[in-house]
């Protein structure tokens, strides 16, 4: 097996970035046609406010939920519902039990595409 060449690597990048988007405006009960091109899915998401958490957001949500377990605190993490509408979700000790900034995190890695930065 060749090695992958960069423009193969930034290729599945970008293929891998552009369905991530199309799941979360999916999520976000945005109508689509099948047939939209990258820069199409790129704009929709930018303005439906979807967009792909980088891994640096995605340790800074994590260190601010294990932060906020520290404290004791809840953890409101705001998202985009099945019919794309802004809500929120809050995760306590009282409601989730000791564990909930592990919870708090695992519901922000599984739905990172509907997440409200």
């Amino acid at each position: 097996m060749a090695a992958k060449t960069k423009e193969q690597k930034a290729a599945e990048a970008a293929a891998k970035r552009t369905e991530v988007l199309t799941h979360g405006l999916k999520a976000a009960g945005v109508a689509l046609t099948g047939s939209e091109t990258p820069a199409e899915i790129e704009a929709l998401a930018e303005v439906n406010g979807v967009k792909v958490l980088s891994p640096e957001e995605a340790k800074a949500a994590e260190k601010a939920a294990k932060d906020a377990a520290k404290s004791g605190g809840p953890i409101t993490v705001k998202y985009r519902d099945h019919k794309g509408e802004p809500t929120e979700r809050v995760f306590s000790e009282d409601v989730h039990g000791k564990d909930f900034a592990k919870l708090a995190a695992e519901f922000k890695e599984t739905n990172a595409s509907r997440i409200i930065a």
